[in-house]
């Protein structure tokens, strides 16, 4: 949960129920309140392709994922040998073509140096970009990686704070700044001063209308955890997703769902 733990998310929860809430009162979007800078967003696919794939699920899935309309989709590393890694990813390559986006997500498991020469090697295959590659949250570790690759370096979802994202900002230890569900839109205005992109992770729900205010929101993560407490879950179509045009967020509870998962 990060390295401030849940009170910080507990916290973003409560503000963003607030924000909700007013943008309801007010009648309109909650993407409108906040800036209403596009109507709808390029989202990646990043609810398949995790490391205990098998090679035939890897391309079956990554094929499945093109047909949805996907133009950009994520993959898991960084438990096997370098050498099974580099072909899982070029499996991925092989069966979705050259024009498609991959991102590879390490989830904080490699060091500097494995960083770097795992990095070199997968820039053969194009990659999207390189996600949190290190065990370390050393802003000055991730800026060796980040200034030593040509490839884009991703990180931030663990820093939950103008305070924590100032420092990879300073040293430029990330090409693309990733979190938005669980920090304010001052965060993305910071990125912006240091001509940064800035992308979601998880609950496109929410995430999908603070990316629309911000002018420098690059794509959406979509992860359809929670579609089925939704009436009319949010979807991706030809690689975007449109924000609702009602007052908050514009999604509405299913009763029977929300009654069959009660616990108080």
């Amino acid at each position: 949960m990060g390295h401030q733990g849940y009170g910080i998310y507990a916290l973003s929860a409560i503000d963003t129920a607030l924000w909700c809430l007013q943008a309801k009162a007010l009648g309109m979007p909650l993407a409108r309140l906040l800036g209403a800078y596009r109507e709808e967003l390029p989202a990646y696919a990043s609810h398949m392709l995790f490391r205990n794939w098998s090679l035939d699920e890897l391309q079956k899935d990554a094929a499945a994922l093109v047909e949805q309309g996907f133009r950009v989709m994520k993959m898991n590393m960084g438990d096997k040998p370098a050498r099974v890694e580099l072909e899982r990813l070029k499996a991925v390559r092989e069966v979705v073509g050259e024009d498609i986006g991959i991102m590879v997500d390490i989830n904080w498991a490699w060091t500097v140096s494995q960083s770097i020469q795992m990095g070199h090697e997968m820039e053969r295959y194009n990659v999207y970009w390189l996600e949190d590659p290190l065990a370390s949250d050393d802003p000055d570790d991730l800026a060796q990686v980040a200034h030593a690759l040509d490839m884009p370096v991703a990180a931030g979802e663990t820093f939950c704070t103008k305070y924590g994202f100032r420092p990879l900002l300073e040293k430029r230890s990330a090409d693309i700044l990733i979190s938005i569900y669980n920090v304010p839109v001052e965060i993305a205005t910071m990125a912006d001063a240091w001509n940064l992109p800035v992308a979601s992770h998880l609950f496109p729900d929410f995430s999908m209308h603070l990316m629309a205010a911000i002018p420098n929101g690059l794509i959406l993560e979509y992860m359809p955890w929670w579609d089925a407490i939704y009436q009319e879950p949010p979807k991706v179509k030809d690689g975007y997703i449109k924000i609702p045009d009602k007052p908050g967020l514009g999604l509405e509870l299913d009763p029977e769902v929300i009654k069959k998962y009660q616990i108080a």
